[in-house]
């Protein structure tokens, strides 16, 4: 089995990577602002004309094409969610497997169980199980089952968890409302804190996503530290 700081550095590793996305699309801007010519020039003019409007230009580069970054930014955003929520994951399933007990009751259907060869099967699926209905609750409700399942304080999430509670909300309406903020997001963002925005869209740049991008990155060095002391 992986151990902590390996089930870190793999996520955070992947975080990284994704933050190269922009950049490259950046440089291509550039060089369509140097030379109209170039060849990035109908690539970037045929992927501006499918994004929506509401996507942002850069406020040295107003050209429609910028869109293209801001978009870009926005995937970048729901796939680093997406790898600091398989984080939350990967970390309960690990200490999971060391102490089953901690997930308390979990009930499956005989037909499963009969299906399984061992009972390192049964916790692996009762872990996995755990893990996966965990990330339906409401933020502020799984990041009860963080702390229970890790033996976690509170103190542990204080600073990180509101910022990544508003990119997840921030994340949810990229994915299911074309990034035009609702009532659940409001709502959401309210429960940790954070004061819910006047705009109508919310669209990605370079400054926000590399505040995520830290305070996520913080929030998950915190629980690897705290795991590797925790559960030796």
């Amino acid at each position: 089995m992986k151990s902590f700081r390996e089930i870190f550095s793999e996520r955070a590793n992947r975080i990284v990577a994704l933050s190269q996305i922009s950049q490259i699309a950046l440089e291509g801007l550039g060089q369509i602002s140097k030379n109209s010519e170039s060849p990035f020039a109908p690539m970037f003019k045929k992927m501006a004309a499918h994004i929506p409007e509401g996507h942002q230009n850069h406020p040295d580069i107003n050209i429609p094409e910028f869109r293209v970054v801001s978009f870009l930014d926005g995937l970048t955003l729901i796939a680093t969610i997406s790898e600091v929520e398989a984080y939350f994951q990967d970390l309960i399933v690990a200490v999971l497997l060391k102490h089953p007990e901690k997930a308390g009751k979990t009930s499956f259907d005989l037909k499963i169980l009969l299906e399984l060869s061992s009972i390192d099967d049964v916790k692996m699926l009762a872990a996995e199980r755990f893990a996966s209905d965990m990330l339906f609750k409401r933020p502020n409700d799984y990041k009860k089952d963080l702390m229970t399942v890790l033996s976690a304080d509170e103190a542990l999430f204080k600073k990180t968890w509101p910022i990544f509670v508003e990119a997840k909300c921030r994340r949810d309406l990229g994915v299911h409302n074309g990034w035009v903020v609702n009532d659940i997001y409001r709502s959401k963002v309210r429960e940790v804190g954070v004061v819910p925005t006047t705009e109508d869209f919310l669209s990605i740049d370079h400054e926000y996503l590399h505040s995520v991008r830290e305070g996520c990155v913080d929030l998950m060095i915190a629980l690897a530290n705290h795991c590797k002391n925790k559960f030796r």
